[in-house]
């Protein structure tokens, strides 16, 4: 119990300052436990991080399977534009997807290459075969341009890049502002002819 709530307040405060930001005082202080009581459960605060970055990365990819077994149903169109509008609301009140997102770009500096190699590649790796599987039926029904899948996906996630990058320097106005410029951008390269 008191590993999960460790990794749970470490988590909110890697969040919002950063890891080199965070210290293990922080984190000891904001359970109501002294810094060598986090020692019982990780042998430090690398160790601690990288659990954290595990969980929160497998949690996301569950996510974003759950996305698309919900929305099967729905238009190409109205699926991929609810991937990226989903992203405002749930960056606002998901402390998990505001600690991934700032993983997805700016992990610290010693962990970068295991966070990159391990966790945010396979991650994005994931995503993008998901949508590569998404546009390959959807040329066949004829809901898309014939463009290559794996085009089409790599672009989206271009798309997502860029409504991210949003998300974290400015706010919900310029967020909608970047995606409602972007998105019929894109959607127009891919409707059928």
């Amino acid at each position: 119990m008191r590993a999960d709530k460790i990794k749970q307040v470490a988590m909110d405060l890697f969040a919002k300052k950063g890891y080199e930001g965070t210290s293990l005082v922080d984190i000891a202080e904001a359970v109501g436990i002294k810094k060598p009581s986090i020692y019982g459960h990780y042998s430090g605060k690398d160790e601690l991080f990288l659990q954290i970055v595990k969980d929160v990365f497998d949690e996301e990819t569950k996510n974003m399977y759950h996305f698309f077994e919900e929305n099967a149903k729905l238009p190409l169109e109205s699926k991929l534009y609810r991937i990226l509008y989903q992203y405002k609301d749930r960056y606002g009140e998901d402390e998990r997807l505001r600690f991934l997102v700032r993983m997805l770009f700016f992990p610290p500096a010693h962990l970068q290459e295991e966070v990159v190699t391990v966790y945010v590649y396979p991650f994005l790796d994931c995503w993008e075969n998901q949508l590569v599987g998404l546009f390959k039926q959807a040329a066949l029904e004829n809901q898309i341009s014939q463009i290559d899948p794996k085009l089409a996906a790599s672009a989206f996630m271009g798309v997502m890049d860029a409504v991210m990058v949003e998300i974290v320097y400015s706010d919900p106005v310029r967020f909608l502002k970047r995606l409602n410029a972007s998105w019929p951008m894109y959607w127009l390269a891919l409707k059928p002819k």
